[in-house]
């Protein structure tokens, strides 16, 4: 019987735990994980937005035109209620009920002048050392004000 033959260690180097061979070991150059970390799989949610966005060609009177699949399937809805079939019709009206756009077509002017009006007024108080309306009263010199506990009794603000 043959025996075969290991290649000889660097002497002096001892193999055990965590210390293995280094005719095993990874190579120069060489991953230890070659394919890579698995892609995470995609949700129900993306595979039917990723499928409704795709494009595809139709032809409609003759020309060749591209539409995503959502496009398609709401013209067919369209096309389907337009025939009489009551089921298409309902679905699209209901469609239309929820996702219908609101009827104001832009956002109304906002008031600029009103605005900087009452920010003016607000800084005039604030440096005529007037505290700010949500703000305490500002506490002694040197003294430092500490938040209540939670649960403790109100006190009038007199130290005993």
């Amino acid at each position: 019987m043959s025996k075969s033959r290991r290649p000889s260690q660097p002497s002096g180097y001892e193999v055990g735990y965590g210390r293995p061979p280094q005719s095993t070991r990874f190579q120069p150059g060489c991953s230890g994980n070659p394919r890579g970390r698995p892609r995470k799989a995609k949700t129900v949610g993306a595979l039917l937005q990723q499928g409704l966005s795709r494009r595809v060609e139709i032809s409609e009177n003759g020309r060749t035109r591209s539409l995503s699949a959502e496009e398609i399937i709401v013209k067919q809805l369209i096309n389907k209620a337009a025939k009489g079939d009551l089921r298409a019709a309902k679905m699209l009206f209901d469609l239309k009920d929820r996702y219908q756009d609101s009827p104001q077509e832009h956002l109304d002017p906002i008031d600029l002048q009103a605005n900087q009006e009452i920010i003016d007024a607000f800084v005039a108080k604030l440096g005529a050392g007037e505290p700010a309306p949500d703000s305490p009263a500002e506490p002694e010199a040197g003294r430092v004000v500490a938040p209540p506990a939670a649960g403790a009794p109100e006190s009038d603000g007199e130290e005993k």
